[in-house]
């Protein structure tokens, strides 16, 4: 890989790794339990899918020998980064407060049953 590709792999593994740091947070505000369930669970899905496209951007970097210099990047095992573990931990905290509040008014069990199932 020369100089100009890594440069622009290095560039597009920063961007795409902003905007997954943008999303988790969104995820984690008190609009999105209000989202409409399928909006949820395809915005569930892109989260997945970016971690992972990070990950495999972060290892081709790693083979050109250039290193990922983003905050923060998944580790070895291809484990969530750490602030998005913390944003999960933090979302689900505050979807089980708003539960508690205002009771079945609002499901959101499925959405704390699949933020606990991605965490380690």
């Amino acid at each position: 890989m020369n100089p100009e590709q890594q440069a622009r792999l290095l560039e597009e593994t920063r961007e795409t790794a902003a905007r997954l740091n943008k999303l988790n947070t969104f995820m984690a505000t008190d609009a999105f339990p209000k989202l409409q369930r399928e909006d949820k669970d395809l915005l569930y899905r892109q989260q997945r899918v970016m971690s992972k496209y990070v990950q495999i951007l972060g290892k081709r970097l790693e083979r050109a020998g250039q290193q990922f210099t983003h905050a923060e990047q998944p580790d070895q095992a291809g484990m969530l980064l750490p602030t998005t573990q913390a944003v999960l931990r933090s979302a689900i905290a505050r979807l089980e407060t708003i539960r508690e509040t205002h009771g079945h008014q609002i499901d959101l069990d499925r959405d704390i049953e699949i933020y606990r199932s991605v965490l380690p």
